[in-house]
């Protein structure tokens, strides 16, 4: 009879592990941040004002490199994230918490905001939880974000990862 518990109990607890694998919480959940955490980069272009006042345009096309570093936070799907966009000799850094809500949705809060010029746009985002979608493929990141958009980058933007030197 005892064998026979202990055989019911074992097969009970692997039972409700399975269920729980499939959870976002609990034993055996899948932490989709581990699986970002790392630093990721891309090269792109950025709109950004005409510095010549009798150019044809108001706004001409300039390089931009955007950094974000990901760090898989000790609760399950949780996180932190810094942020930094070069465009020429203006850099623009930011930092805040990520929550994965799936392995395609990420919850981010902007904590922090510095650069000589951040839009007041930006600025406001402060502190308000946004949805991010992304696509995670191999080592690139594909994330889609108004804030992107708003610094003067693509919205959506495929970032590579950066491999840790040894």
């Amino acid at each position: 009879m005892t064998k026979r518990v202990v055989s019911l109990m074992g097969a009970a607890g692997v039972a409700a592990m399975v269920i729980l694998a499939g959870c976002s919480s609990g034993p055996g959940a899948v932490d989709h941040t581990a699986a970002l955490d790392g630093t990721w980069t891309v090269t792109t272009m950025a709109t950004v004002p005409n510095p010549d006042p009798t150019g044809a345009s108001p706004t001409i096309q300039a390089p931009a490199m955007v950094t974000a570093t990901i760090v898989d936070g000790p609760g399950v799907n949780t996180g932190t994230f810094s942020l930094t966009v070069t465009i020429g000799p203006v850099v623009t850094t930011g930092n805040g918490t990520l929550t994965a809500e799936s392995a395609s949705v990420l919850k981010v809060t902007l904590n922090e905001i510095m650069g000589p010029s951040v839009p007041a746009t930006v600025t406001a985002l402060k502190g308000v939880e946004q949805t991010l979608n992304y696509e995670l493929k191999d080592n690139t990141l594909k994330i889609s974000s108004d804030l992107f958009a708003t610094l003067g980058v693509a919205m959506e933007l495929t970032l590579t990862k950066q491999m840790a030197s040894s």
